[in-house]
């Protein structure tokens, strides 16, 4: 992994954060560190009987920029959820040359959801789609 973390530095790299949960049901965060030269996985935190809010939240990414080096994070990539929305923005105020983005999958999946809900054509397709996505 060290030819992809030696481009750190010259192109820059976003964090991406996900939470899931693993086959024993225990609430993950995932966080990688991804740019044009590759993606690594940083590490999981298990967040059993801890609340996803913002602020712990905000905490897992600071401490990650803080490791990866605040001057080669170019950008955080999180869900949509609010608290996720939240500790964005203020890694924002604290790293102004970081921002935000939320989770491009994420969000055409709450749209072709939305899309489901709404006309009774789609139903099939999207769930379709779903059980595609979950096959290992």
């Amino acid at each position: 992994m060290i030819p992809v973390k030696d481009t750190w530095y010259t192109d820059g790299v976003p964090i991406v954060s996900d939470g899931w949960s693993n086959v024993r049901k225990n609430p993950l965060i995932n966080i990688l560190a991804v740019n044009s030269r590759g993606a690594m996985f940083l590490y999981a935190e298990n967040y059993s009987g801890v609340e996803k809010s913002r602020i712990n939240i905000v905490e897992l990414l600071l401490e990650t920029i803080d490791k990866v080096g605040p001057s080669n994070v170019i950008q955080v990539v999180t869900d949509n959820a609010t608290n996720c929305k939240l500790a964005g923005k203020e890694v924002e105020e604290v790293h102004p040359h970081i921002f935000w983005s939320p989770c491009v999958v994420h969000t055409l999946n709450l749209i072709f959801k939305d899309l489901a809900q709404t006309f009774d054509w789609f139903t099939d397709t999207y769930h379709k789609g779903k059980k595609l996505s979950s096959i290992s």
